[in-house]
């Protein structure tokens, strides 16, 4: 038996050193790496009256749970990009840059769950399978976790997009004068730039629902797995993250379990989930989404859902197919415009959606779907939403125009008012004269709230809903 687990361990090194190395020799297009202010934008918009994004200690943003840990270290600067928090992770699994709060919250929670993972796979049950296994069945879940970044569109971009590379809300505002409206531009399109790339007639009249499972089998084929999702289920983690390392934790876990025939029981022995369970604030929305299913068939109900709203073919091919929706963001927005019924032109909302370009833009727009729903289910009054702008402005029964603003800390910035200046522009003519409310989620510099008031834009801050169950 010692023999044995000892054969484990030494295939599990022999595993770490090969994997190691050839990711020495062949880095990951856009690995992600710590935000650094732009400093000569900053300059030059310092010098047009705008204002420079701050930095905040670490302890003066997150709560003080997250501050101490003996899994992780968390950087005490952390710099805002006039919207968002950037922060720096270093713990032993690997180092992790989230651009927003939420972000930050999401990967501590995934920390937590690496930490379970470890303990597991440092027990003699895992130990003694692992040697029955053989060293093929350890590789092969390197190659199919690098298959979820790799498979679809263009790797490098691609591979930006999901790790969320900065500036990705702050993008969303400079992007908000594109319009949209025929032709949205597909999945891949929004992604990668204006890359025209050849098409056969049968994919060119591929119905939106082939094109959605098509693309749920190649880009998210890792969680095919009733095992992966079994596991990312009682570790109660987003089961389309973007965190490679738990990825691929979980997949040598399967991978074992798949070639000596048998299935892990979870061994009470290696800690419970309680700070997992704790931090994690979608959880019990997943299970009623049914994200942990098959997600074929989680791709055919949005396709369904988006139909029944009236959505184009194109745009759903968009909205279903862009690598920053993942089908956890996808659920999410869909529930929230399905309760919106009642207010018009809910698919402009998914048409400004599908252009999204990185994930912290898609939670953006997840937050933002949550924040309307709030209002509509307390205040009333949501009448319909704004063609013809990447932010979602909806108007009021009462002529204002209510702008969800789900940001961590809002400066004054030239993305900004271009921003809002083209909201204003897109309002139907009787609606010129409405005050414009902002409804921000965390808190909006003195300048800021200043320079809005000049233009007399009403705003509320922390308004920041629970995304509910």
């Amino acid at each position: 038996m010692k023999i044995r687990i000892v054969c484990g361990c030494l295939m599990l090194a022999v595993t770490t050193i090969l994997y190691s190395a050839v990711n020495a020799e062949t880095p990951a297009p856009g690995t992600p790496q710590p935000f650094k202010p732009d400093e000569k934008k900053i300059a030059k918009e310092i010098a047009q009256g705008y204002e420079r994004p701050p930095q905040f200690e670490a302890a003066n943003v997150l709560d003080a749970q997250y501050l101490t840990s003996t899994d992780y270290t968390v950087d005490s600067v952390v710099h805002n990009d006039g919207a968002m928090n950037h922060f720096n992770i270093s713990s032993r699994f690997g180092s992790f840059y989230p651009g927003s709060q939420d972000m930050f919250e999401k990967r501590v929670k995934e920390i937590g769950a690496l930490v379970i993972l470890e303990k597991f796979t440092d027990s003699k049950v895992f130990l003694d399978a692992t040697a029955k296994a053989g060293g093929d069945v350890l590789l092969a879940p390197v190659n199919a976790v690098k298959t979820l970044v790799e498979a679809v569109a263009d790797p490098e971009e691609t591979w930006n997009v999901i790790s969320g590379v900065p500036g990705g809300v702050m993008r969303l505002f400079r992007s908000v004068s594109d319009k949209i409206g025929a032709g949205v531009k597909s999945g891949r399109k929004a992604i990668v730039g204006d890359k025209k790339e050849k098409k056969s007639a049968e994919e060119q009249l591929a119905d939106s629902a082939d094109v959605a499972t098509k693309y749920a089998l190649k880009h998210f084929g890792y969680n095919q797995s009733d095992k992966v999702r079994k596991w990312q289920e009682y570790l109660q983690i987003d089961p389309y993250t973007s965190n490679e390392p738990l990825q691929e934790k979980i997949a040598r876990i399967v991978a074992i379990e798949n070639g000596v025939s048998i299935g892990f029981k979870f061994v009470p022995g290696v800690g419970g989930i309680s700070f997992v369970s704790d931090a994690n604030k979608y959880y019990k929305l997943a299970k009623r989404l049914s994200l942990y299913d098959d997600p074929v068939e989680l791709a055919k109900k949005a396709v369904n859902q988006l139909k029944a709203m009236g959505v184009d073919e194109e745009t759903i091919k968009a909205f279903t197919t862009n690598p920053s929706l993942s089908p956890t963001c996808q659920a999410i927005i869909l529930d929230a415009l399905k309760k919106l019924e009642m207010v018009e032109d809910r698919t402009s909302f998914v048409a400004s959606a599908s252009g999204v370009l990185s994930y912290e833009g898609a939670l953006f727009y997840v937050h933002s779907s949550r924040q309307l729903l709030t209002i509509q289910e307390k205040e009333k009054g949501l009448k319909r939403f704004i063609k013809g702008i990447r932010l979602p402005a909806v108007l009021h029964e009462k002529g204002s125009i209510i702008l969800p603003m789900p940001v961590d800390y809002l400066t004054w910035s030239r993305d900004l008012d271009g921003a809002l200046t083209e909201v204003k522009k897109a309002l139907p003519k009787k609606s010129k004269g409405a005050v414009l409310e902002v409804r921000v989620k965390g808190r909006v510099s003195a300048l800021c709230q200043r320079k809005l008031a000049e233009r007399k834009i009403r705003v509320v801050e922390r308004f920041n809903p629970p995304v509910g169950e």
